[in-house]
């Protein structure tokens, strides 16, 4: 943490707000990319029930151990959900 005695005031607000903005850029980024994972799952899922040769959750633990909720929530992502309000996106 930085000292804040020899930051004037004026200048506290401007580097609160460029922390706040990068925040923002480092959180749409994260977005996207649980989007884009949304998509690599839904695809899996999608072919998994195809083949029927392992369970979603079987398939995950094997190839994406990440666990059945979190891929659901990647894909609910990918299906509309406000990335905002997503639990990965908040802080």
């Amino acid at each position: 943490m930085e000292n804040f005695k020899e930051i004037k005031t004026e200048e506290i607000g401007k580097l609160a707000m460029a922390s706040i903005e990068k925040g923002d850029v480092a959180r749409d980024k994260s977005a996207n990319l649980y989007i884009t994972a949304g998509q690599y799952l839904a695809e899996a899922k999608r072919r998994v029930q195809e083949m029927k040769v392992f369970t979603w959750p079987e398939w995950l633990a094997k190839h994406c151990p990440i666990g059945r909720s979190r891929a659901n929530d990647c894909v609910v992502m990918l299906n509309g959900s406000t990335a905002a309000m997503h639990p990965f996106c908040r802080g």
